[in-house]
């Protein structure tokens, strides 16, 4: 018996890593199942309300684009322009040692729209609005706002967790666009008294550069990181039960898996974009 126990712990050792692996991938499966379902729920549900229910949606919509895209201007313009600056000063400097100055326009695009944009605003987006609709979300299920609602014959999805994925998706996607524009363009004027780089030059370089999959691509992560954010917010908002106690510990689970799915997402995106151009590269 205790041969039996010694080789069944020696096995539970070997096996620990892969079990723990294996339960997080399930874990994490079943978590983005769930977010499919509360999008699902919200799309369907909103669909079939009409009438007061109807119009309220839209007041949401409007009011969460406005605090989560034009209110956001000015964290996004500052860190747009700076980091546009970075990215064409190294990379004026860099080309100019090799001779490559007519390729700035590639390394602008391959840094700014596909990694930067996507990613800097998906991360002001959660600092700004993911805490402030988890902390919203979860004050009302605290305050049983969402059973007053369902009493008025509202489905709750479609007034509270509807509107938002929506407008949030809307707002990501402007604030990325005006972040990718702010940083090309205002980084650009930012370091001419120091790149020796000329208007037409680098003008002429983005225009070049600049393909259709890049736009694919700058799409496909600036909706999915905004549908992410605010399905997550919204669903750990709605898992308070008990009181107001759990409302930041909603909060921090929210913007801690928004973080880590938004990060996740992006890489494996972008992994997905190489293969398939390096595939493409190949095959032609």
């Amino acid at each position: 018996m205790s041969q039996s126990n010694s080789i069944r712990r020696i096995v539970d050792t070997v096996l620990w890593p892969s079990d723990q692996v294996g339960r997080y991938v399930v874990q994490r499966t079943v978590f983005l199942f769930e977010l499919l379902r509360l999008i699902y729920l919200g799309v369907r549900t909103s669909w079939f309300e009409q009438g007061y229910a109807s119009r309220a949606r839209l007041a949401v919509i409007g009011a969460q684009v406005y605090h989560t895209g034009f209110k956001a201007l000015g964290t996004a313009t500052p860190l747009a322009v700076v980091a546009g600056a970075l990215v064409i000063f190294q990379a004026s400097n860099q080309l100019y040692i090799v001779g490559g100055r007519e390729h700035i326009g590639q390394i602008v695009i391959m840094i700014v729209v596909r990694e930067l944009a996507p990613l800097v605003t998906a991360f002001i987006v959660i600092a700004r609005s993911g805490t402030a609709v988890a902390t919203e979300v979860a004050n009302m299920r605290a305050n049983h706002e969402i059973e007053s609602l369902e009493a008025l014959g509202i489905h709750p999805y479609a007034y509270v967790v509807f509107p938002r994925i929506m407008a949030g998706m809307i707002a990501t996607i402007c604030l990325a666009f005006y972040f990718m524009v702010a940083a090309m363009y205002g980084g650009y004027f930012v370091t001419v008294p120091w790149s020796n780089l000329n208007v037409s030059t680098y003008f002429y370089a983005l225009d070049e550069a600049i393909q259709i999959r890049d736009y694919v691509l700058f799409i496909t992560k600036t909706l999915v990181s905004g549908a992410l954010i605010f399905s997550i917010s919204c669903y750990y908002g709605l898992q308070v039960k008990q009181g107001h106690d759990e409302v930041p510990i909603a909060t921090t689970r929210a913007v801690i898996h928004a973080l880590s799915y938004i990060i996740f997402f992006n890489l494996a995106a972008s992994v997905v974009f190489y293969v398939y151009e390096y595939l493409g590269r190949l095959w032609w």
